[in-house]
C-alpha cells in the first residue's frame, strides 16, 4: 500500500468517527475496521474498507 493511500484512509476514518461520535455521542464505544484490511489481504486497486460501529 502506498503512502498516499494510508494517509487519505485514515483521514477519511478519522472524518467518519466524528460523524459518528455526533450523531451517537457518549453511546459510541468504538468505530474498527473489519474485513480484508483487517485480516491483511486486502488489494488497493479492488477492495473497499469495512468499518464496524459499536455502541
Amino acid at each position: 500500500m502506498s503512502s498516499h493511500f494510508i494517509i487519505n484512509n485514515v483521514v477519511m476514518y478519522l472524518v467518519i468517527h466524528g460523524e459518528y461520535q455526533t450523531i451517537l455521542g457518549d453511546n459510541l464505544v468504538g468505530i474498527y475496521v473489519h474485513g480484508s484490511i483487517a485480516f491483511g489481504c486486502f488489494h488497493e486497486e479492488k477492495s473497499d474498507i469495512d468499518f464496524i460501529a459499536v455502541i
